[in-house]
């Protein structure tokens, strides 16, 4: 679902000490960047029918809800990786990945750059529902296609908003308890 509310997943895992915004802060990978000695997560392949299962997918999700869009993004994408970047599992992180990519453009104050990644957002989630995948992972397709869309027309508002380590966006990713 996507709500108002927000509430950490893993509150055991601790958020890296500043989120990344390139050409603001030091690339997390570098040097004295907050994960330059952390390797890259390698996570098991989700599974869309257990989501509350996968530490990986709810640590990026606790990202994204918290403004740490760069690192939702990596997070996500290993999760892509481990699913092979093809079919339906890798559209529907792709399209999360997309809208981490937008967050880390509000923050920078890049209209253009929210603009694009939300629309290739909505792109990937129109894509799931022609295939009739209306529900995945917790999340129905549909609202997260109105919710990449809000980010779009609002892109302006959001780029306003940017401060560091706090969410740009009003609203949060909270996936459906099974």
């Amino acid at each position: 679902m996507i709500s108002s509310n927000r509430h950490r997943f893993l509150p055991r895992i601790v958020f890296p000490e500043y989120a990344h915004v390139p050409g603001l802060t030091v690339h997390p990978k570098k040097k004295g960047g907050h994960s330059e000695f952390i390797d890259d997560p390698e996570p098991e392949i989700l599974n869309p029918m257990k989501p509350y299962s996968s530490d990986e997918f709810l640590y990026a999700i606790d990202l994204f809800n918290y403004g740490y869009y760069w690192e939702s993004h990596v997070w996500w994408e290993g999760l892509w990786h481990a699913c092979g970047r093809r079919g339906v599992m890798a559209d529907f992180l792709k399209a999360l990945i997309k809208l981490g990519a937008a967050g880390v453009k509000a923050k920078a104050k890049e209209e253009k750059g929210v603009i694009i990644h939300t629309h290739r957002a909505q792109e990937l989630f129109d894509s799931l529902l022609k295939r009739d995948v209306s529900y995945y992972a917790g999340f129905e397709i549909a609202d997260l296609f109105n919710y990449s869309k809000d980010i779009e027309i609002n892109a302006n508002r959001y780029c306003k908003k940017s401060k560091p380590n706090e969410s740009v966006f009003d609203k949060f990713l909270i996936p459906d308890k099974p």
